[in-house]
């Protein structure tokens, strides 16, 4: 505690803002710490000069390059200093780095609750003189005068985007690149900020990733999206061969925004999909009486999969088969996965069996592609063995491609089916032992 390097870094750690000298001595030698007073207590000639003092203040503190800088002050807590913008997107559940002084000595450096949760993006150095900290010295005491004060400085980085997209288009440009998510955020509760945000944020769509401004007038305000990851997953390679547009809803604040969105623009459209409506968009088949054998046969042998069978043409002609399902039979597929997971306690047993009722005679849909080969090469099969068995792996890729759960007995089919379509291949003796 005594090493000379020691003082020096804990005096400078602990000590730096303070208004009044603080010299290490030793040998001879003396050596200030604190040679100069933060930006936010110094006078500079151009606003140039003291965003290059800030972001130079920043570095020196937090050890990092950053993006930008933001004042910030609050009278509620007597708070003053700096939140810096990060060079990277951090994760929202990563605990803030925010090093916080009280009455000029340091308090933290990781202190808690004192911005806004959609501000992760910035993390700031600042001083206050009011606040109550807590026991552990990680937070500040919930109080009105806190409230006050996070509103406050939520305010000034709210500002601070505001004043970017006049100023600095270009600079916003990046900034929602790497900090979309706290945007978001940020618009999906504040109303003003929405109607001037919302065209500017960038979406996962079918069609790539764009801006929810570039999709609605590139599809005429008709917004389809798809309310999990996993239905987007499902239809996005269909969609985009289609030329159809699916948003992607399934992150945060992407549905919510979706909602609010016809506040900010009037006479939009917009709806929730799934498979099951976008084959509604598909080709119908012109020659449909080609197909009815090798339909026929894969009806039959879906029948025990509560999966009915069509016939559409479609693109990517690559993707012989798509699974269509609507919600019901997700949600169906869900109480399955559930009665199977607790299949021992019968009371839970017995309430997911009465909540499923509604839909326990849903039926998904196997859509074949005219449009695919192999589907070609199956309608002049007369072979019934090999319809079946080949619907069946279509069947179970179709499943598995869509992120579906598997019944027990569709992983029979993944399992034991695969090995029986071989030995037909090779033209085996025995006859399949999957029925």
């Amino acid at each position: 505690w005594f090493d000379l390097e020691r003082v020096s870094e804990l005096a400078r750690r602990f000590g730096s803002l303070l208004p009044i000298p603080i010299e290490v001595c030793a040998n001879g030698r003396t050596e200030r710490v604190n040679e100069e007073p933060p930006p936010w207590r110094r006078s500079f000639g151009s606003v140039e000069e003291a965003r290059a003092a800030s972001l130079e203040f920043g570095k020196k503190h937090l050890n990092t390059d950053l993006f930008d800088m933001i004042p910030l002050q609050s009278d509620a807590g007597a708070v003053q200093g700096l939140a810096f913008v990060l060079p990277y997107s951090p994760s929202p559940t990563s605990p803030p780095a925010h090093r916080v002084y009280l009455k000029d000595m340091l308090l933290a450096e990781r202190a808690e609750n004192l911005l806004p949760r959609w501000a992760f993006f910035v993390t700031c150095v600042l001083n206050t003189n009011d606040l109550r900290p807590t026991a552990s010295r990680e937070s500040f005491y919930e109080d009105a005068n806190l409230q006050a004060a996070r509103d406050a400085l939520g305010a000034s980085i709210r500002d601070y985007l505001v004043r970017l997209r006049t100023e600095d288009p270009r600079r916003l440009e990046i900034l929602i690149s790497l900090h979309f998510r706290a945007i978001k955020a940020l618009a999906a509760h504040d109303s003003e900020f929405l109607g001037l945000f919302l065209g500017l944020l960038p979406v996962e769509t079918s069609m790539g990733r764009m801006s929810f401004g570039e999709i609605r007038t590139r599809f005429d305000g008709k917004i389809w999206f798809a309310p999990t990851v996993d239905v987007f997953r499902q239809i996005a390679q269909v969609a985009s061969a289609q030329g159809i547009g699916v948003i992607n809803a399934g992150y945060s604040y992407d549905a919510d925004l979706l909602a609010r969105a016809s506040e900010v623009y009037e006479g939009l459209d917009v709806r929730s999909v799934d498979a099951a409506d976008l084959t509604s968009a598909l080709d119908e088949v012109r020659d449909p009486a080609r197909y009815e054998e090798l339909l026929a046969v894969a009806a039959r042998t879906l029948a025990p999969y509560r999966c009915d069978v069509s016939l559409k043409r479609f693109d990517p002609a690559e993707m012989p088969v798509l699974y269509a399902s609507g919600e019901d039979v997700a949600f169906q597929r869900a109480i399955e996965q559930s009665q199977k997971a607790d299949s021992e306690d019968g009371l839970w047993a017995t309430m997911l069996e009465k909540v499923s009722e509604p839909t326990q005679d849903a039926k998904a849909s196997l859509v074949f592609n005219a449009a695919n080969p192999l589907v070609g090469r199956l309608a002049r099969t007369a072979d019934e063995d090999a319809l079946r068995l080949t619907t069946q792996m279509l069947y179970v890729q179709a499943l598995l491609l869509g992120h579906h759960p598997l019944r027990p007995e569709e992983m029979s089919l993944l399992s034991v089916g695969l090995i029986d379509l071989i030995e037909w291949g090779l033209g085996r003796d025995e006859g399949p032992t999957l029925q």
